[in-house]
C-alpha cells in the first residue's frame, strides 16, 4: 500500500522519477522497525516525529502539491 501511495507520488511528479518506490517503502518501514527498537531501550523517543521528520525531509511538507485552499470570506 504504501509503495502504491509512493508510485502515485512520483506519476504526479512529487517524487523524482529516479527514486525506487518500493526500496523507498522498504527503508521506511527500517527505520520504523529501528525506532521501535530504540522506544523499547528509551520510552521517551517520539516515534512519530521522527518518521514525520524523514517524511518532510524526503518527501516534502504534507501539503505539497495540493491545491491552495481559498482563503475565507
Amino acid at each position: 500500500m504504501f509503495t502504491a501511495a509512493l508510485e502515485r507520488r512520483r506519476q504526479d511528479g512529487l517524487l523524482s522519477p529516479d527514486v525506487d518506490p518500493e526500496a523507498l517503502a522498504r527503508a521506511f518501514q527500517a527505520v520504523a522497525d529501528g525506532l521501535q527498537l530504540q522506544w523499547m531501550l528509551e520510552p521517551d523517543v517520539d516515534m512519530a516525529a521522527v518518521v514525520d521528520a524523514l517524511f518532510t525531509a524526503l518527501l516534502g511538507p504534507a501539503d505539497a502539491g495540493a491545491p491552495a485552499t481559498p482563503a475565507p470570506g
